[in-house]
């Protein structure tokens, strides 16, 4: 599906803050798994970004550096992802 989410996924996985940290891993591990599966874009993202806040939530609104990026990424432009697979515009 999009290979550009899928990249930024995987190299996030290498994260030091991440690899220590198994919710985190649960939640890249599940998104790349959909992606996988080639499920709609836009409901991935739309579950990405609702488990990265659950997170939030239950670690006192604190997020590890690297989920905190991937939610920015997320939020600054919803569109980009959902056209990169098709211009790779990203």
């Amino acid at each position: 599906m999009d290979e550009k989410l899928k990249s930024v996924l995987l190299s996030m996985k290498t994260q030091p803050d991440i690899t220590g940290d198994v919710e985190a891993m649960i939640i890249i591990d599940h998104a790349l798994s959909e992606i996988e599966q080639d499920i709609d874009l836009n409901k991935v993202i739309f579950k990405l970004n609702q488990k990265i806040d659950n997170y939030s939530l239950m670690h006192d609104f604190k997020l590890p550096s690297t989920l905190t990026k991937l939610k920015i990424m997320l939020d600054e432009n919803p569109n980009k992802w959902t056209e990169a697979g098709l211009k790779g515009s990203i």
